[in-house]
């Protein structure tokens, strides 16, 4: 053969090995697809490489197959299934039967020709377990399913080494060093228990043990587990088996889960769990065994787990409801240890209840210590925690004082018994550690306090507690300041069915507001009610008490046994009396015994309702009466400070003062200073009758307002006692700078309705312009000094009358009008009768007055504070007499009606000389009332020996005192001689005045303005272009056929013109006789002016014109005097010259000027004798028409 042909036939054969390689594969796949292969060299070989290392049993292999699944498993390997497999010692005998099984070898050693394990299945094994009474278990593999164990201490000894090799990572150190998986395969296992005396059996048993890459063992799978009941009934429950092996030495820790079933469902297949009984809930419970490799148990664990929630009843009558449960326990022959519980509550918002126990046996069951540590808790579970056989009152009073808050921590260690099937759990005692926070308590008796923090330690025992310290700190106060601060200790036994307890408690920074919820109901109930009602705010700081009580089975009917204590107050207020204004801003010192409780105090205020009143030391006694008596309570106050809060005080109505009328006075201002004593019984509805109180006062600088005639009473300085059946008092003060004394008596007490409820005496001596002041303005009337007393008396049915008398004696009286005046040192009293009903004035009776020459008889009637009428009775003024009566307008701004008659009316003075402007009174300020005047008198005296008869007046007068409208007729004479006149409104503010007498002499004679003219009728017409007091008025004046006599100033007038004729007709004969007088004139209140006045006669011209001033009577006139008036008029009427001698209007053609100055009795009289022969035409060029600068005096 050719080399390339070689070459070409060795690389196709080459080629062909793979190919052929590949067919044998293939075909071998194909056998081992449809089927094991069994193969006996295989058998042998599995035999040699276990028994390779020797050892004193020897494993013989009866069968031995190769399969393969591939074309129907996927990716499955190769694996050896193995069957009729035993172990023999070395004499041959059967040690044990192994199961079938199905082995995987490990590669690498395989390819070596190393048959090394690295999966076995084992098909139905069956396995023995034996746990001796020492918790020694043994192992017993049996060849067939049902035979039975062998005994523990035939267990092969070479089982430890083989877990410890597992317990490494995998390596080729032996045949069994690289196995990785070994699955069991509806094996069965059984467990004999010689401690319990029972046998449980895994049936189909499908586990897979894992070992992992580092070594150790791992075991998932699942079971049924059986047992015989007392009944004989296998009672069956699926379970799942786990368990692991790892370390040096080996621990092995086998579980058993069971499914979610009632603890009496449990404990049917499991007896040993009978104690679980005591719950009412579905539970997955955990079997565990933990053993060593030697197949030592260490311990038989049990967890259980109540996800669902349920009821938890450790002991008849306590049932503790729950949310989840979890716990382990680990049990051995003669103790029982809680490892760990986990309980959560409903409503402790996820945060669980954390437990362990450890109990030992004793005689006749079981007793241990029980440790619970409670997280963030809601503190309202605590009851349903507290064991009903522990204390149970105290349990029942933590469910009713525990409202809302967290525990953040809690420790209680209990000690407990139970029976030897772990039933009937009882608390023999115990210690609790707690710390409360943010929370809300209700202690016994007390109200709910708001709780910062909170830290308590007791212990507890059979009819005891101890409370070992309490700290409490409650919540800060919500508009600042520092919290309250209470520390406590104590201790209270049940005995005869009473507690006895004695604590001793500190208490600091405690607001008033708080005191209700610190202080129990049952301790000194009296002063505990008042103190924490009517003691509102302010704080407690430094108290110290020791108190001993005793209360029934139920913690009611709460004695005091044992008070003794004190602390100090600051800033308190004080109700001593509600609802009246309480003190404010007290401090003092608190002292409490068994027999009653005092409260010293110094300074404070009534709020601000009752004026700021301050309060000195006062005095709060708390007395405790005898059971079925109410406490007594006596306070005494020493206040001072305004007065009007004095008297928002009186008239409060709690006081019940005046209640069925008002307070008497309006004070204003002022201060006191006294003491006030209350006295009553504690009672919740006190009653005024049942209080006592008591006050005196001293009061300085006093204002009451509208104390009189709408004026007030100043700087009044009086002393008062007060109480519970009226008030009595006295002191001075001034009324409108008069300054007088009082005296005021009020009677409290209940009668009838005539009943007299109040007297006041009052006493003054006021000057004139003292009473003016006070609005009793009399004017000119009176001067001086006037002594009033006035007594007066209030009945409860509202009826009141004040007797009113003056001593005139140092008074000078006086009515200028009517020219009558009592001078100072004369007798005169003075006296009336106000009469009100519900302080509205009806009338003043009785009113008189007696002087010289006076004798005053009136009444009034009154509605409505407003006097309506007032009657004149059988009044004497001088030499008036007359009686009347005026009348108030329907409404108020309406005019008033005076209505006044008598034989005599003295109007002398009124119609006298002028009183000078300099001393007239100024003239009355504001608007007086409008008035209707209707006078009607038979004789009216107007001058010396002048008088004037019939004389009938009305008028209209409007607030200003302006007389607007008026009538006036009367006589000169008895029989004849009359006149009238009238004032009539005219347009805009024009009043027009018309006057007419039959005599205008005997009118000018009696109005006192000449005696020198004698008949004549006269007619005035005039006006007032002005409605104000003093308007001039203007007017004309004219007077026809009258004749002048013994006219001086005339007189004196003719005589310088020498006239003697005309003078002698005029001074001693029948009297010049003149036609008409026309004046024209304007009238003021200080000056009537006369403008262009003219009068004739046969014989006789006259003008005139200048002034008269009133008030000094003083004559400055100027004018023409015409001789022989009818001759010089025919002279001024002759053709061609008679207007040479034509005179000026009232003159002639020959007159004379004059003027006259000075008194009208004794005149100065000046003639110009050149106008006597001056044409009147001419009679200007000696200015002789105007006003002469001062002639000289003739």
């Amino acid at each position: 053969m050719k080399p390339g042909q070689a070459l070409r036939w060795s690389l196709s054969f080459l080629l062909f090995l793979p190919l052929l390689a590949g067919l044998v594969l293939g075909a071998l796949a194909w056998r081992l697809s449809s089927g094991p292969w069994e193969s006996a060299f295989l058998a042998r070989q599995i035999e040699r490489a276990a028994n390779a290392e020797g050892g004193e049993l020897r494993l013989s292999v009866g069968r031995a197959a190769i399969a393969w699944e591939g074309f129907h498993g996927g990716s499955a390997p190769v694996e050896v299934r193995v069957s009729g497999a035993r172990l023999t010692d070395a004499e041959g005998m059967v040690a044990g039967a192994l199961p079938d099984a199905a082995v995987t070898f490990a590669l690498a050693p395989l390819l070596r020709g190393t048959l090394a394990p690295a999966t076995v299945d084992l098909f139905a094994p069956v396995l023995s377990l034996r746990r001796e009474a020492d918790g020694t278990v043994g192992l017993d593999l049996s060849p067939q399913q049902g035979a039975e164990p062998a005994p523990a201490d035939t267990t092969p000894s070479a089982l430890p080494q083989l877990l410890a090799d597992l317990m490494r990572p995998p390596e080729e150190r032996a045949a069994h060093t690289l196995l990785r998986r070994v699955r069991i395969l509806g094996g069965r296992v059984s467990l004999r228990d010689a401690a319990l005396g029972a046998t449980f059996h895994l049936r189909e048993i499908h586990l897979t043990l894992l070992r992992g890459g580092e070594g150790g063992l791992e075991a998932d799978g699942e079971a049924m587990l059986e047992t015989i009941g007392a009944d004989g009934i296998a009672k069956r429950l699926p379970v799942h088996v786990s368990g692991q092996a790892e370390g040096e030495p080996t621990s092995v820790n086998l579980r058993l889960d069971l499914p979610v079933l009632r603890p009496p469902e449990l404990a049917a297949v499991l007896p040993f769990l009978a104690p679980l009984t005591m719950l009412d809930a579905p539970v997955a419970v955990q079997a565990s065994l933990s053993m060593d490799g030697e197949g030592q148990v260490h311990g038989l664990g049990v967890a259980l787990q109540a996800a669902e929630g349920g009821l938890l009843r450790p002991a008849p009558g306590l049932e503790l409801p729950f949310d989840a449960l979890e716990a382990e326990a680990l049990a051995t022959p003669d103790s029982l240890i809680l490892e760990r519980a986990m309980l959560r509550l409903p409503g402790t918002a996820g945060q669980p209840i954390e437990a362990s126990a450890e109990l030992q046996r004793r005689p006749p069951g079981w007793a241990g210590r029980a440790r619970l540590n409670l997280g963030e808790l809601d503190i309202t579970a605590i009851p349903r925690l507290w064991p009903t056989d522990l204390a149970p009152e105290a349990r029942e009073a933590a469910r009713l004082a525990l409202n809302r808050g967290v525990l953040r921590e809690a420790a209680l260690l209990l000690d407990v018994t139970t029976a030897p099937d772990l039933t009937r759990w009882a608390v023999v005692g115990g210690r609790a550690d707690l710390v409360l926070a943010e929370a809300e308590v209700t202690p016994p008796g007390m109200g709910a306090l708001q709780v910062a923090e909170a830290a308590v330690s007791a212990s507890l025992g059979p009819g005891a507690v101890t409370l070992e310290a309490l700290h409490l700190d409650l919540a800060a106060p919500a508009e600042g300041g520092r919290a309250t601060r209470l520390a406590a200790t104590g201790a209270a036994r049940f005995a005869e069915g009473r507690w006895a307890s004695e604590v001793s408690l500190s208490l600091n920074d405690a607001r008033f507001a708080e005191l209700p919820r610190l202080w129990p109901e049952g301790v000194v109930r009296g002063a505990r009610d008042w103190i924490t009602t009517n003691i509102t705010t302010g704080t407690l700081i430094e108290g110290r008490w020791r108190i001993g009580v005793s209360a029934n089975d139920s913690l009611g009917e709460v004695q005091l046994e044992a008070l003794d204590g004190e602390a100090n107050v600051e800033g308190a207020t004080v109700h001593y009396l509600r609802p009246m204004p309480p003190v404010s801003g007290v401090a003092g010192r608190a002292r409490f015994a068994r027999d009653g409780v005092v409260v010293e105090t110094r300074g404070g205020a009534l709020t601000a309702e009752a004026g700021g009143i301050q309060a000195g030391e006062s005095t709060l006694r708390f007395a405790f009466a005898p059971p079925g008596q109410p406490d007594t309570a006596e306070m005494s106050f020493n206040l001072s400070g305004p007065l009007t809060g004095l008297v928002t005080v009186l008239r409060h109505p709690r006081l019940a003062l005046f209640d069925r009328r008002p307070f008497p006075i309006d004070v204003r201002a002022g201060q006191f200073s006294g003491r006030l004593q209350l006295d009553f019984p504690l009672l919740a509805d006190l009653r005024t009758e049942q209080m006592q109180l008591r006050a005196e006062a001293r009061l300085t600088q006093g204002r009451v307002a509208s104390l009189l005639l709408g004026r007030d009473l100043e700087g009044a300085t009086a002393e008062l006692t007060t109480d519970m059946q009226g008030l009595r008092g006295s002191g001075t003060g001034t009324l409108a700078g008069v300054a007088l004394r009082f005296g005021v008596e009020l009677d409290y007490r209940p009668g009838p309705a005539t009943q007299v409820v109040s007297r006041e005496t009052l006493t003054a001596r006021p000057t004139a312009a003292q009473l003016a002041a006070l609005g009793l303005d009399a004017g000119a009337l009176l001067r001086g000094p006037v002594a009033i007393e006035a007594r007066g008396e209030r009945r409860r049915n509202g009826q009141a009358s004040y007797a009113l008398t003056g001593n005139l004696r140092d008074a000078v009286l006086a009515f200028p009008p009517l020219g009558w005046e009592k001078p100072e040192g004369s007798p005169g009293q003075a006296e009336a009768t106000l009469r009100l009903n519900n302080d509205q004035l009806t009338s003043i009776e009785g009113i008189r007055i007696e002087a010289l020459e006076l004798a005053l008889r009136a009444r009034a009637v009154a509605r409505a504070n407003r006097i309506e009428r007032v009657e004149l009775q059988e009044t004497v003024f001088g030499a008036s007499r007359l009686v009347g009566d005026a009348r108030a307008g329907a409404r108020p701004n309406d005019p008033w009606s005076i209505t006044l008659r008598g034989p005599l009316l003295d109007l002398r003075p009124v119609l006298g000389p002028s009183t000078p402007s300099s001393e007239r009174p100024a003239p009355t300020e504001g608007q007086q009332p409008p008035l209707n005047l209707d006078l009607r008198f038979d004789q009216v005296l107007v001058g010396p020996q002048r008088e004037i008869f019939a004389v009938q007046a009305t008028g209209r007068m409007d607030t200003a005192g302006v007389l607007r409208q008026a009538t006036l007729r009367g006589r000169t004479a008895r029989g004849g001689g009359g006149f009238e006149a009238a004032l009539t409104p005219g347009r805009g503010n024009v009043r027009q005045v018309r006057a007419v007498a039959e005599d205008g002499g005997a009118v000018l004679r009696a109005l006192g303005i000449t005696t020198s003219i004698s008949g004549g009728r006269l007619a005035l017409t005039g006006q007032y272009t002005e409605t104000r007091p003093g308007a001039p008025l203007s007017g004309t004046a004219e007077l026809d056929n009258f004749v002048v006599r013994d006219a001086p100033a005339l007189g004196k007038l003719l005589q310088a013109m020498t006239l003697f004729g005309v003078l002698e007709a005029m001074q001693g004969g029948n009297g010049l006789v003149f036609t008409r007088a026309v004046v024209p004139f304007v009238l003021e209140p200080d000056v009537l002016r006369v403008n262009e006045a003219r009068a004739f006669s046969a014989s006789l011209g006259l003008t005139a014109q200048g002034r008269l001033l009133r008030e000094r009577a003083v004559l400055d006139m100027e004018g023409t005097i015409v001789p022989a008036y009818v001759f010089n008029t025919l002279l001024g009427n002759l053709p061609l010259v008679g207007r040479l001698f034509s005179p000026e209007r009232g003159g002639g053609v020959f007159a004379a000027t004059f003027r006259a100055q000075g008194p009208p009795e004794d005149p100065t009289i000046t003639v110009n004798p050149l106008a006597a022969l001056t044409p009147g035409f001419l009679r200007g060029l000696f200015d002789l028409g105007g006003e002469p600068e001062a002639p000289a005096r003739r």
